[in-house]
C-alpha cells in the first residue's frame, strides 16, 4: 500500500480528481443527483478530471490517498458516505484544489484500469460562517481539518458499475435527490403498528373499537451526542419515518415554534407511516418547554368528519381521544470514559388507548432507532 496525505481548503466546495497530464479519463458519467459525492460528466472526463463534492466551503479537509494491490474490505463504520466507481486513465491521477492545483495528492501512478472508492466524513452543510457558535460547535476558522476524505484505488481488469455503498451523513440526507431507506430491525414492526393505529383513526374496515380506557407508554434509548443538538428535533417529534421509507416527509407539519398553546398539525396521508391515518391528522401543542432537557405537549388524533368532502377546518374534525394525551420528552446527557457525550432520550405518552399500547411502543422504538442510527445529536453542520 502506498499512502499520501495533505490538508486542503474547501472554498470552491469541490475537490478535483485530475489527470496529471490532463489526458482524458474514461468512466461512466455520474451526476450529483445519483450520489451527492462525485460528479463525472462527459465534458469533465474529456478534460481529464471529475469532482468530489465538499461541504460548505468554510472548513479545511484532510485528504488521504491509498494505492492498493487489491480491493479493500468493507469500509470502516466511521465513514458516513462511501461510493465506488471504475476508471481508466492514460497516466498518473491525483486529487487537488479545483483552481490552484495545489496541493497535489497522487492517487494513481501508472496508466491502466482501476476501481476507486471514496469514503468521506464530516462534510458540513451550508451555514453562515459569521453565525454565533455554541461551545461544542466546530470552530470553522480553525486550521484543524473537520472534513475527512479517503480515496482508495486498486487495479481492476474489468470495469464494474458505479455503486453507492453508504450515504448516511447529514449532508447527504439534505442533498440526496434519491434517498435510500435505512434498513433497521425496528422498521417492519414500527410501520405495521402505525398502520393499525391509522386504520382505527380512519374508522376503516378492520378498525378496532376503542374502549375508552387509557394507559401510559414509555420508551427510551441512549444515543451518541449532546442533548442541545437533540432538543429541537426530539421536542417536535411527529415521525421520522421518511428515513426508512424513502418517501417525502409528513413530519414537519405545523409552525416552527415551541410557543405554548399554539396548535400544530401533521398529516401522513398516503405515507407508509400511517400514524395519523390516511384521512386523519395529529394535533399537538406545547405546554412546557425547558431547553435543552424537557418538553411537554398535548397530543390528540383528529378524524375527518366526512372524508372526500370539500375542505373542512381542523376545528370541526372529531377528536379520537376524549381527553388529550400528554407527551413528555426528557433528555439526560452524560459523558463516557473518553469524555464523549451521550444522551438518553425518553418519551412518555400518557392517556393512550389501551388497545394501542403495544403499537405505540413499537412505533416509538422505530423513531428512536432512526435518531440513533442517523446520530441526530452529533455535530454535522
Amino acid at each position: 500500500m502506498l499512502e499520501r496525505q495533505a490538508v486542503m481548503d474547501t472554498s470552491e466546495q469541490v475537490l478535483a480528481v485530475r489527470s496529471l497530464e490532463q489526458g482524458p479519463l474514461e468512466a461512466a458519467a455520474w451526476d450529483w443527483s445519483d450520489n451527492t459525492l462525485v460528479q463525472l460528466s462527459d465534458d469533465l472526463l474529456a478534460e481529464g478530471e471529475f469532482w468530489i463534492r465538499a461541504g460548505n466551503g468554510f472548513a479545511t479537509a484532510l485528504v488521504t490517498s491509498r494505492l492498493l494491490d487489491a480491493a479493500p474490505g468493507e469500509p470502516d463504520s466511521e465513514w458516513e458516505d462511501v461510493v465506488e466507481l471504475s476508471l481508466r486513465c492514460s497516466g498518473p491521477v491525483g486529487v487537488t484544489d479545483l483552481v490552484e492545483n495545489d496541493p497535489w495528492v497522487e492517487l494513481i501512478d501508472e496508466p491502466g484500469r482501476y476501481r476507486l472508492r471514496f469514503s468521506v466524513r464530516g462534510r458540513l452543510l451550508e451555514q453562515d460562517p459569521e453565525a454565533e457558535l455554541d461551545d461544542d460547535d466546530q470552530d470553522l476558522d480553525s486550521p484543524e481539518p473537520v472534513e475527512f476524505y479517503l480515496l482508495e484505488a486498486w487495479p481492476e481488469p474489468n470495469s464494474q458499475p458505479a455503486a453507492v455503498l453508504r450515504l448516511t451523513s447529514a449532508f447527504s440526507r439534505h442533498n440526496d435527490d434519491n434517498p435510500r431507506p435505512l434498513a433497521l430491525p425496528e422498521v417492519e414492526p414500527g410501520l405495521a403498528a402505525s398502520i393499525r393505529i391509522g386504520r382505527d383513526v380512519d374508522r376503516a374496515p378492520g378498525a378496532r373499537t376503542l374502549s375508552g380506557q387509557t394507559c401510559s407508554v414509555e420508551v427510551d434509548r441512549t444515543v451518541r451526542g449532546t442533548r442541545r443538538r437533540l432538543f429541537l428535533t426530539c421536542a417536535r417529534l411527529t415521525s421520522w419515518s421518511q428515513f426508512v421509507t424513502a418517501e417525502s416527509s409528513w413530519t414537519w407539519g405545523g409552525y416552527p415554534t415551541e410557543e405554548p398553546g399554539r396548535l400544530q398539525w401533521a398529516e401522513s396521508g398516503g405515507h407508509a407511516d400511517q400514524l395519523s391515518g390516511a384521512t386523519g391528522v395529529i394535533q399537538y401543542s406545547f405546554v412546557e418547554v425547558e431547553k435543552p432537557g424537557h418538553a411537554v405537549r398535548q397530543w390528540n388524533w383528529l378524524a375527518h368528519p366526512s372524508p372526500g368532502t370539500p375542505y373542512i377546518p381542523y376545528e370541526q374534525w372529531i377528536p379520537v381521544l376524549a381527553e388529550n394525551a400528554t407527551v413528555t420528552m426528557r433528555l439526560s446527557q452524560s459523558n463516557d470514559s473518553e469524555g464523549q457525550p451521550w444522551t438518553e432520550i425518553r418519551y412518555r405518552f400518557e392517556g393512550i388507548p389501551v388497545e394501542w399500547i403495544d403499537d405505540m411502543r413499537d412505533w416509538l422504538s422505530l423513531q428512536l432507532a432512526i435518531a440513533d442510527h442517523l446520530e441526530f445529536g452529533v455535530a454535522k453542520q
